[in-house]
């Protein structure tokens, strides 16, 4: 316990010295009543009353500073020893009802920092960050290889297959379902235009899953979307792969907006000679580094977290 040398100290003599206190109690007493006993009636009776009541008062009041000193730096220490108790990592992890603890004192926390705004505010953290949607915690080292070629003689069309592997964190080890989606727009059905997409995860037997898209003649769009199911495990290692063709001037941008939190992402982009790539990023707190390795391929990256709808654009054009 946090207690100085010389608290220990008193409260040891305070234990071994108690006698003392009894002594002073009934000099005290005796002074106080002396001179009421008629057969008292001796010239030293005054004096030697009043020693021993002033000698008693001193004493007694003097130990009780003493005590309620010492007293008061013991509390002290217990409860800091206490605090460190109730707020370690370990108590805190075995607590059922850390849900509500958190909720207390992040209200607090916005009600005194941001009073005008604390109940919006925590509503926002807590339905957006801290809520996980699907089972589904976050993504980690989300990495992506980006490939663009013309898929034409006219340069009219465009291939792009995107490999991406990440790290999945599941809130359970139950069934968490994987959903992965990607919008392409087509101005008519059966036009050549394709959008597939396949999922495969590392740490299970389970077959690739594949999905081409479907077109959406509503608002001429071709929707894919594939999904699949992870189960045993609360981490796991995830490959993608979306194959897309269409056509630059119907759909001239690629770009990733985050479901989940993602905590570092990295895109490595390689581009034909006569077009041209125009990075911006997407309501990040804080610019992408961008790495030129050679005339047609660049890599951009985040170390910090993407939030959800937060992401990257990039936009595609002719030189």
């Amino acid at each position: 316990m946090n207690n100085i040398p010389d608290d220990k100290s008193n409260k040891l003599w305070m234990e071994t010295h108690w006698w003392i206190f009894i002594i002073a109690f009934f000099l005290y007493i005796i002074g106080s009543t002396l001179p009421y006993f008629n057969y008292c009636k001796f010239p030293w009776t005054a004096w030697s009353a009043n020693l021993m009541v002033k000698g008693g008062e001193t004493i007694l009041v003097g130990g009780l500073i003493a005590f309620f000193s010492s007293y008061k730096t013991i509390i002290k220490g217990y409860r800091q020893e206490l605090e460190s108790l109730l707020f370690s990592t370990e108590y805190l992890e075995k607590r059922s009802d850390i849900d509500s603890v958190w909720d207390k004192i992040s209200e607090i926390i916005c009600r005194t920092k941001f009073p005008n705004i604390a109940k919006p505010l925590l509503n926002i953290i807590k339905a957006n960050y801290l809520q996980s949607k699907d089972n589904i915690r976050c993504y980690h080292n989300y990495n992506s290889t980006i490939k663009i070629e013309w898929d034409s003689p006219d340069k009219k069309w465009i291939k792009i297959i995107d490999y991406t592997d990440f790290k999945l964190y599941a809130d359970t080890n139950n069934d968490v379902n994987l959903i992965q989606s990607n919008i392409i727009k087509a101005e008519k059905e059966g036009d050549g235009t394709q959008n597939n997409i396949e999922i495969q995860c590392c740490d299970s037997n389970e077959h690739p899953v594949s999905a081409s898209g479907i077109y959406n003649k509503d608002k001429q769009q071709i929707e894919c979307t594939a999904s699949i199911r992870l189960k045993g495990k609360t981490e796991y290692n995830i490959i993608k792969t979306v194959t897309r063709r269409y056509k630059l001037d119907i759909d001239n941008f690629i770009g990733f907006r985050a479901k989940y939190i993602t905590n570092g992402i990295s895109i490595k982009v390689s581009y034909p000679e006569d077009m041209k790539l125009t990075f911006t990023e997407r309501g990040t707190l804080s610019d992408f580094k961008t790495n030129i390795i050679n005339k047609n391929t660049c890599e951009y990256r985040y170390d910090g977290l993407i939030l959800p709808r937060q992401g990257y654009t990039i936009f595609m054009s002719h030189l």
